[in-house]
């Protein structure tokens, strides 16, 4: 049921947001989950495939690198793989 559950979340994920994003149809990006922790951002999505931005101490939005944890995070978002859509943004504390 788990792997049924990943190959579901990761064709929304990939294919399907894109191909409603270039329909010009109407849908919501989900939220992100996100904990600030001493060694950075820990950040994820329900669905795989979509890109998380971050907003800095200074109030610039950049993109989410779990490889390399962002520091002084004061919101977070998602974005749509095309770059047109913004999920609603959430502070981090």
């Amino acid at each position: 049921m788990a792997a049924d559950w990943q190959r579901f979340a990761a064709l929304v994920g990939f294919k399907e947001f894109a191909k409603l994003e270039q329909a010009g149809r109407f849908y919501r990006l989900p939220s992100v989950a996100a904990q600030q922790q001493s060694e950075g951002l820990d950040a994820f999505t329900l669905y795989p495939g979509i890109v998380i931005e971050y907003q800095n101490s200074l109030g610039n939005w950049l993109i989410y690198d779990d490889e390399n944890k962002a520091t002084n995070v004061k919101q977070v978002r998602t974005l749509s793989q095309r770059g047109i859509r913004k999920g609603r943004s959430l502070a981090v504390k």
